[in-house]
């Protein structure tokens, strides 16, 4: 045959497979129009569950070819997106048939279309609402809107989602199986101000590596620039945030030659080496200057940012560069991900760690079976911040799983199977959780880091990680799950862990399944260079992953039901008695004592509390052992033989009470400790006054204090009784203040606080840190509005502890703020169902994660004001100065908690209280401390900030700050309290 005649059957085979394949096209739309006419009904359908996976809605029709039966499944609307195939090219019969190549294309297509954290989690939600998802907002009542069979999604600061379904059969007690992954990924932060001064010509951009971004990967790389930005609607005054990703490369961070002697692999600093340049400015060349103006007013957003990229970011968003009030943007590698290798078995991509187990958990769960006999509740939780220890709200160490899983079984109980602690802790018993995270896939280059049989190959299957040091959760029994999974599912598994003599990375397993008390093993999909900008992982791995993660999903019930547990009925208790021994404690000085006479053996104390076993209880015996412990160490001398607590009334009689006002069964006299703005609670202040003063010493806890007879005579056996406790609630942000006592018993300088100055604009100070927003927001407290329209709680929380790292129970990372908190709110629920004689305000975890949504911390903690001999250590326009302002601090890697969102917050409260702020972030070369903020915002779950007053010589016994500066302090914080809930409204 001649290659004329060839190319001739060729063209017409062609022609003729395209004749047919028009004609099958108009076959299916004659059938599909047949089977149903009202157009309007077929687009309010769901799209198919195979179409949603593979991806296909708004693509070209030649990226979704589809047979004619497929075809017919279709809306009509989704018609114009689709191509007529031969079964052998339908995607859609791939995705049915579970085939792992099915899932590579849409998950390429995932990796370029969201690069930031809060495009994935948007991308996330519109996957979720076509799936027929419901939306469970923190702030909403979840109480009647759940039920068995019903799929739900939440989210928290639009950088983490949490997604699960209701088994049909489901009922209260049963576990549940979970995923859980990251989404974020190593990237550079632009900075609170990044405009930088013109280089050689070069207009360049302030950015701070978040983990271990701007790494050499990072160096000559086309980046590209997207985030959020928040917004306000110049017509409404509403705010709100809206997401830009810019579609061309931006930045680039260009390398030194080598003729330098140098090169890109020396050890560079990453605060004026690794700065990116974005565009040209020779306008200094002129003479005169002719550089362009900003973008904004003095004082404004805008002014702190390059005016070009301002604009650009307005022009993409069509909105003024005036209606910007913040953002959170960042770098991102802008070459797509695309497969490649001779025969297309690899995937190149930036951010393979971890949206890889991530989007393949999520679309398991899109995939996942909906079995009639279902009695589990199918989760998949996704995190931020994992790569910086997940430190903040949105991280896996916040109380944003546990709040959401305990909010479910609360909306979930029945009368059968009532809500409490028993019901939660049965219901975590009853579950499993999977830690997915990426592993490292073997590198050919080097084998010799690696253990042998321990070398996970790409495209064959998930790897099971263990870690004999705490950094994975896997043991036998969780490792014997997952293989059991895998057999059910059809999935290999692969087996991971590093040498002795390496140092292992850590999952949000650990935590979780601490936090939770769960079950639980860390697994993954393999890459290879990870934490490169760039990674490498198979092509048939995202669909590997689809595949035993839906497996995990469908057949944990079964898997469960295989293992042998024993299970024993309690009968339960409805009243308490708590058992607490109080032995005698010999005197220090016992020889200088008359003979003591033989005593008796000593008697547990019995106090018969009279309470429901509940939080109330609980909280009740903790206060009581701390009570009976601060007894014993006072009355020593006394050689008591026992103490003596009558009964102590029900925790809901004991209201929180503002300061000053009535104490309940506190007499008059009794009260002027709390009344004295002046006092602190010493010990004898409180003795003198009748007050035992603090179980917790900055806490304010007092009680009154009754004495026998003869308690004063040493030796007598006189008794201590411990009267009502009182409990005061004295509304704060979070900050600490050392314990007055220890500060008496330690070294400080005699020398009085005084002010100097050539106008007295200076304090001269010990203490500074920080007394200085403690005393401040005290005050602000003090001085707060109480407006008869005011729906909040003001409230401030005075810590001890911050300076060693807050770890003992007077510290942030105690249980104190949330306990407060939690009580107050249960006993006014109790107070309004009285009152209103309705139970939709029932206390429990709903009520509870509510109240911590619709609310704001702000950790105030001393900064550092710019000091003119060391200038060269601050960055430029992150210079606090004294007697300016409240400083609004950041960081990019969770050592405070501020962002967008809670910068354009306080930044409006300084607007309403006539305030102004300034700005201070770390330069990339210096370590950042931390504050009480991250922890305290990751255990409630609530929005945070970090801000402070600045002061001169941190850590020194003696330091300085501005004379204004307590004043100004007063005045913002005060603000803030009296302004936060007309704040919160603005925003949508």
């Amino acid at each position: 045959m001649t290659k004329q005649t060839l190319d001739r059957h060729l063209h017409a085979s062609s022609s003729n497979m395209s004749l047919r394949l028009r004609a099958m096209q108009l076959q299916a739309e004659s059938m599909a129009s047949s089977l149903d006419t009202d157009t309007d009904q077929q687009t309010a359908r769901q799209p198919t569950r195979e179409y949603l996976l593979a991806d296909m809605a708004g693509r070209s029709p030649q990226e979704n070819p589809v047979c004619t039966p497929c075809f017919l499944t279709l809306r009509s609307v989704d018609h114009p997106h689709v191509r007529l195939s031969s079964a052998a090219e339908c995607r859609l019969c791939a995705v049915s048939a579970g085939k792992p190549e099915a899932y590579t294309k849409p998950f390429c297509d995932f990796l370029t279309e969201n690069p930031t954290i809060f495009h994935t989690v948007a991308h996330f939600k519109t996957k979720l609402a076509d799936a027929g998802f419901k939306e469970l907002p923190a702030r909403a009542n979840w109480a009647g809107k759940l039920e068995p069979g019903g799929k739900y999604w939440t989210t928290r600061n639009g950088s983490a989602l949490i997604a699960f379904t209701v088994g049909q059969k489901y009922e209260p007690g049963n576990g549940v199986a979970m995923i859980a992954g990251h989404i974020d990924a190593l990237t550079a932060r632009l900075k609170p101000v990044s405009t930088k001064r013109n280089a050689a010509g070069y207009v360049q951009l302030g950015v701070a590596p978040y983990a271990g971004g701007l790494n050499a990967t990072w160096w000559d790389r086309d980046l590209s620039i997207g985030g959020r930005v928040v917004v306000r609607d110049p017509d409404t005054g509403k705010t709100s945030t809206r997401l830009v990703k810019l579609g061309w490369p931006i930045a680039r961070i260009p390398t030194l030659a080598p003729h330098f002697g140098v090169g890109m692999m020396g050890q560079n600093n990453p605060e004026t080496q690794a700065v990116p340049i974005i565009g040209l400015d020779n306008s200094d060349l002129g003479g005169a200057d002719t550089s362009e103006a900003p973008a904004g007013p003095p004082g404004s957003f805008a002014a702190t940012q390059p005016p070009k990229l301002v604009k650009l970011i307005a022009r993409e968003l069509r909105t003024s560069a005036s209606a910007i009030l913040n953002w959170d943007l960042e770098l991102y590698d802008s070459q797509p991900a695309q497969t490649g290798g001779l025969d297309r078995e690899f995937i190149f991509a930036g951010r393979v760690d971890d949206k890889l187990c991530s989007w393949a958990a999520f679309t398991a769960l899109l995939a996942a079976d909906a079995a009639p006999d279902d009695g589990t509740i199918k989760l998949v939780a996704l995190f931020d911040d994992e790569e910086i220890g997940s430190l903040l709200r949105q991280g896996a160490r916040g109380n944003f799983l546990p709040s959401t899983v305990e909010r479910a079984v609360e909306a979930l109980a029945t009368k059968d199977h009532a809500f409490g602690p028993g019901l939660v802790a049965q219901t975590y018993a009853a579950s499993f959780l999977l830690s997915a995270d990426v592993t490292h896939a073997g590198n050919p280059n080097f084998l010799a880091y690696y253990l042998d049989q321990h070398v996970p190959r790409l495209n064959v299957g998930l790897v099971i990680c263990g870690d004999a040091n705490g950094h994975m959760t896997t043991d036998a029994v969780s490792t014997a799950i997952l293989q059991r999974v895998g057999d059910l599912a059809g999935c290999r598994t692969q087996t991971f862990q590093i040498r002795n003599d390496t140092r292992s990375g850590g999952t949000v397993g650990p935590m979780l399944s601490s936090a939770l008390g769960v079950r639980a093993a860390d697994a993954g999909l393999p890459q290879l260079s990870m934490h490169s900008i760039r990674a490498t992982t198979g092509s048939l791995d995202p669909g590997l992953g689809v595949q035993f993660f839906k497996g995990f999903l469908d057949h944990w019930e079964k898997v469960d039901a295989e293992w042998q547990y024993r299970v024993t009925e309690y009968v339960g208790i409805q009243n308490a008695a708590v058992l607490i021994p109080v032995l005698p404690c010999s005197s220090p000085s016992s020889r200088a004592l008359p003979p003591r006479p033989p005593r008796q053996p000593s008697r547990p104390l019995q106090i018969h509390l009279g309470l429901p076993i509940g939080p109330d209880l609980v909280a009740l015996v903790v206060l009581v052992v701390e009570v009976v412990i601060a007894l014993r160490a006072a009355v020593a001398v006394r050689r008591p033989r026992e103490v003596l607590l009558p009964r102590l009334p029900p925790l809901d009689k004991v209201l929180p009470v503002r300061l000053g006002e009535h104490l309940g069964d506190a007499p008059r006299a009794r009260r002027r400790l709390l009344r004295d703005r002046r006092a602190a609670p010493s010990d004898d202040r409180a003795r003198r006054h009748g007050l035992v003063a603090a179980v917790r010493d900055t806490g304010l806890f007092v009680a009154p204090r009754r004495s026998g007879p003869h308690a004063r005579r040493r030796g007598a056996a006189g008794a201590e009784h411990l009267g009502p406790a009182a409990v005061v609630v004295v509304a704060l942000f979070a900050r600490r203040a050392l314990d007055e006592r220890r500060e008496a018993c330690s070294f400080s300088t005699r020398q009085p606080a005084q002010t100097g100055g050539l106008d007295r604009e200076f304090i001269f100070a010990g203490r500074v840190d920080d007394k200085l927003c403690s005393w401040a927001a005290f005050t602000a407290l003090l001085a707060a509005d109480a407006a008869p329209d005011d729906g909040t709680i003001k409230l401030v929380a005075l810590f001890d502890d911050e300076e060693i790292g807050s770890l003992l129970r007077q510290g942030a990372r105690g249980n104190f703020l949330p306990s407060t908190v939690e009580r107050a709110v249960e006993a006014l629920a109790a107070k309004s169902q009285a009152l209103a004689a309705r139970d939709h305000h029932a206390f429990g975890p709903g009520l509870v994660a509510q109240t911590y949504a619709a609310s704001f911390l702000l950790s105030a903690d001393v900064t550092h004001a710019g000091n003119p001999n060391f200038l060269a250590y601050y960055l430029d326009q992150h210079v606090p100065r004294l007697n300016v302002g409240l400083v609004i601090c950041g960081d990019a890697n969770g050592h405070m908690t501020t962002d967008a969102v809670s910068t354009a917050i306080l930044q409006r409260v300084g607007d309403l209280a006539g305030c102004r702020t300034q700005t201070f972030q770390i330069r990339n070369d210096t370590r950042s401390g931390g504050t009480v903020g991250p922890m305290l915002s990751s255990a409630l779950g609530v929005r945070a900030a970090d801000a402070g007053l600045p002061q001169l010589s941190m850590h020194s016994i003696r330091a300085t700050t501005g004379s204004l500066d307590p004043g100004l302090g007063v005045k913002f914080f005060k603000g803030f309290l009296d302004h936060w809930e007309k704040v919160d409204a603005e925003w949508q």
